[in-house]
C-alpha cells in the first residue's frame, strides 16, 4: 500500500514543524515554573503548584496555537529546483 498517497504533504510537514516547534516552547514553559520554585521556595506549596498548572495547561495551548501560526503553503524555489533535477523534468515559468 502506498501511504504517501493518502496523506497530504502539506498537512505532514505541518503536523512535523508543530511537534518539532513544540518541543523548544515546552521545554521554555518548563523552565519557567522550574526557575519560580527555585525562587519561591518559602511560598506555600499550594502557590507553586498553581505555577506548575498554569505552565502545564500553557504548553496544552501552545501546540494548536502552533499548528494555526505555521504556514507551509509556499515551498521554496530551491526544492522545487532540486526536485526537477532529480527527476530530469523542467518546469517552465
Amino acid at each position: 500500500m502506498i501511504w504517501h498517497a493518502f496523506v497530504d504533504s502539506a498537512l505532514s510537514v505541518r503536523l512535523c514543524l508543530t511537534l518539532f516547534h513544540s518541543m523548544w516552547q515546552v521545554a521554555l514553559l518548563a523552565l519557567v515554573p522550574w526557575c519560580v520554585d527555585r525562587l519561591w521556595r518559602s511560598n506555600s506549596v499550594e502557590r507553586r503548584y498553581s505555577v506548575n498548572v498554569v505552565a502545564l495547561l500553557a504548553a496544552l495551548l501552545v501546540l494548536p496555537l502552533t499548528y494555526l501560526l505555521i504556514d507551509v503553503s509556499e515551498r521554496p524555489n530551491h526544492v522545487a529546483t532540486e526536485t526537477s533535477a532529480l527527476t530530469g523534468v523542467v518546469e517552465s515559468r
